[in-house]
């Protein structure tokens, strides 16, 4: 996760980013652009849990991410997301969590997200919330959409279900562009 305001990454709603070139003393003249892939574009803009804005080529670069659409009013929701920083956490070189907050208000975000150590998108505009959701094909909560932060390549909506049913070899089969989990994992009660 990249916090470092040094960094100088500035993104625009389109998802070009302009980042400091190696080497670069400051002048706008030598920036380069990163454009991110179309399927990340939605999470442009990001922040960490104070609220200080993050580069999104820095965050997700060699990383698989979680694309996190969940809320604190949701009981599943609740149940699924100390699973889920947990997990996050012990993968943390590897998987980076974005959480698109569909919270009827800014501070019943904070209240639910807090210490969960996931980076976000901003609460306003709401419109970028429901957009993203909505690019994502969310259709119930809570849903996490796994794609690969290099290529942009969305891997699989059943997130959740692979943390739940294979948490050891789910993020090696998501490199691998697999679902991470499998029909008879699914079926299983256990």
């Amino acid at each position: 996760m990249a916090t470092d305001p040094s960094v100088g990454a500035v993104c625009d709603p389109q998802g070009v980013c302009r980042m400091p070139a190696r080497g670069d003393t400051g002048s706008a003249g030598e920036a380069s652009l990163i454009p991110l892939p179309k399927a990340l574009r939605p999470l442009s803009v990001l922040e960490d849990e104070a609220g200080h804005k993050l580069s999104p080529a820095a965050v997700f670069k060699g990383k698989m991410i979680g694309v996190y659409v969940s809320a604190g009013w949701c009981p599943p929701c609740r149940a699924f997301s100390p699973l889920l920083s947990k997990w996050a956490k012990e993968h943390k070189n590897e998987f980076e969590v974005v959480f698109v907050s569909l919270d009827k208000s800014e501070q019943a975000m904070r209240d639910y997200i807090t210490g969960k150590g996931f980076v976000r998108l901003p609460f306003e505009p709401e419109s970028d919330r429901h957009r993203a959701a909505e690019s994502f094909g969310v259709q119930a909560l809570p849903t996490l959409v796994v794609v690969n932060g290099d290529t942009g390549a969305v891997v699989t909506s059943w997130g959740r279900s692979a943390i739940t049913k294979n948490p050891n070899g789910c993020l090696k089969a998501w490199k691998e562009g697999n679902h991470g989990v499998s029909w008879l994992q699914l079926l299983r009660p256990w």
